[in-house]
């Protein structure tokens, strides 16, 4: 296949290679000052760096970073000095496929996209990847065993539930709070629960509190009530769960870990999205 690759982080570093492996032809844009990849251009012939978005563009297939964006203004790239606007990338690629991860709404409405997130098989192998890494930063963050800390997690989705089951496999005293019918599920899984609207009661107990929900949970009012040596880790997208600037001025550290598959696996999560990617283009292509 020949592929145009826009953006991205380290794990779009690996893709990259993965592919070109492959005997896939890749043309690729904002990775001018990653030497990992110029190393590999010159080793082989699959890969060719463009400075020139227009001539990155050449082909068909378009595959633009995960996440697509973190300001909903500018494509996310990691290894380029230049800025590529959203809207400008969506008017070079009209009669294009692209591929990405959390593509906005006004793209998906403007040209042919597939967003790989909401691949379900991607979504949770991603989840694990995140579950992973931020355990990684509750260790290294705390410089303290997991074993008998006491961790609130703030919500019941796919992170959710893998961090509650982790966790207590290191035999840390595991809460989960959530909303509704997920407290049931957090009960018949044999975890303990804490409803939203009992959270003000217990929240001080933490040594650890980690938030998987892109709504403000941890609000002014909930922070000023936590032990200021309680560790705040935040997974979720934009716009986080947290008050950032409540929690610095009361000095409670806080950490909004995004985009960890492609910081702490990123080999691994290169070889999930080339498989999706793989197999969107052959359903595509057999629906045609």
């Amino acid at each position: 296949m020949e592929i145009s690759i826009i953006g991205g982080d380290l794990r779009t570093v690996k893709l990259i290679k993965l592919l070109a492996q492959d005997k896939n032809k890749i043309k690729a844009w904002g990775f001018e000052n990653c030497e990992e990849l110029l190393d590999f251009e010159k080793k082989n012939d699959n890969l060719k760096i463009h400075n020139n978005l227009d001539e990155a563009l050449q082909n068909q297939i378009i595959i633009g970073p995960t996440p697509f964006t973190k300001d909903r203004k500018y494509i996310c790239t990691h290894y380029t000095n230049q800025k590529l606007e959203i809207q400008t990338l969506a008017n070079k690629i009209r009669d294009k496929l692209l591929i990405g991860g959390s593509v906005p709404a006004e793209i998906l409405e403007q040209i042919e996209t597939i967003d790989i997130l909401k691949d379900e098989r991607l979504v949770i192998l991603n989840a694990i990847s995140t579950v992973e890494g931020t355990i990684e930063i509750a260790i290294k963050e705390t410089q303290k065993n997991l074993y008998n800390s006491n961790i609130l997690i703030i919500g019941y989705g796919r992170i959710g539930k893998i961090l509650v089951d982790r966790l207590t496999a290191f035999k840390a005293n595991v809460y989960c709070s959530a909303r509704g019918k997920d407290i049931t599920w957090i009960e018949a899984y044999g975890s303990k629960s804490i409803k939203y609207e009992e959270l003000n009661k217990k929240i001080d107990m933490f040594d650890i509190i980690i938030n998987t929900v892109p709504v403000l949970i941890l609000n002014k009012k909930r922070l000023e009530l936590l032990n200021k040596n309680t560790l705040l880790i935040d997974v979720a997208s934009a716009p986080g769960g947290i008050d950032f600037e409540v929690a610095r001025q009361l000095n409670i550290k806080t950490i909004w870990a995004l985009g960890i598959p492609g910081k702490i696996a990123p080999i691994s999560s290169a070889e999930y999205i080339k498989e999706t990617i793989y197999n969107i283009i052959k359903e595509r292509n057999d629906n045609k």
